[in-house]
């Protein structure tokens, strides 16, 4: 490794792998995934943080789905939101002019979502995967 494996965190300013994408030191808990099911990209997953999580093709949206499909919006085409008080997801479009779809019914205002629920934007299907929950949360406990 060497000093371009590295970038400077704008939060905490520590240093931290490239790889890994954010700064562990302050980054949110996983809470559960996005599995592409259908559309460009089949197969590979996409981590959930704890609060709310944009969806683009753009590098700067929490969920990064730029796999090819272009119906996708760049920036905030949805959102998948975490409330870590309550243990429950919910689903909601962002400010694309394509609607964004749950289990192939369009979403006009948030809506809850549930481990296995379908998520489409764009040309792309995505199956919701949680790990937090009303009977699992992430503690003091039980965090690394």
């Amino acid at each position: 490794m060497n000093c371009d494996d590295y970038e400077l965190c704008s939060k905490c300013k520590k240093l931290f792998l490239k790889a890994e994408t954010q700064c562990f030191e302050c980054s949110q808990p996983l809470v559960g995934w996005l599995v592409i099911i259908e559309g460009k990209g089949k197969g590979r997953d996409i981590q959930i943080f704890s609060g709310k999580n944009s969806i683009g093709r753009d590098k700067s949206n929490t969920i990064c789905i730029d796999f090819g499909d272009n119906t996708i919006g760049r920036t905030k085409h949805a959102f998948v939101l975490f409330d870590k008080k309550n243990g429950l997801f919910f689903f909601m479009s962002g400010t694309s002019i394509n609607l964004s779809y749950l289990n192939s019914e369009a979403i006009y205002s948030p809506m809850k979502i549930s481990n296995g629920d379908i998520i489409e934007v764009g040309q792309t299907k995505l199956k919701f995967v949680s790990l937090c929950d009303t009977n699992f949360q992430w503690s003091s406990k039980n965090m690394l």
